[in-house]
């Protein structure tokens, strides 16, 4: 029975420590993964990319926010000027115009 306990022990003091993996999203949107390891937190963009090693869960959380908005800066299409009004016509819409009175042109 001592055996078995000190197998045990051993094994226990062999496994890796226990870590956490979360993902973030944004509504639908993967931002990317945390990973704990002893008791630090490794951030992750969605590329897989190493963000860094963080003391807390909140800062590794805000370096992949910061991540996904730089690359949505990157992404999105230069911002465009307003474009122009036409002039607005005076006739009232879906009216034909009037025709003048007097002869018409069908007479013979």
């Amino acid at each position: 029975m001592a055996a078995r306990t000190a197998r045990k022990a051993a094994k226990a003091r062999e496994a890796p420590a226990a870590s956490r993996s979360l993902s973030l999203y944004d509504g639908r949107d993967w931002l990317g993964n945390i990973v704990e390891r002893d008791g630090k937190f490794v951030a992750f963009d969605t590329a897989g990319k190493t963000l860094g090693t963080f003391p807390t869960l909140r800062q590794a959380a805000d370096a992949v926010t910061d991540a996904q908005r730089e690359r949505a800066a990157r992404i999105a299409p230069a911002p465009q000027p307003p474009a122009r009004r036409a002039a607005r016509s005076t006739a009232t819409p879906g009216l034909a115009p009037r025709r003048k009175q007097g002869k018409s042109r069908h007479a013979a």
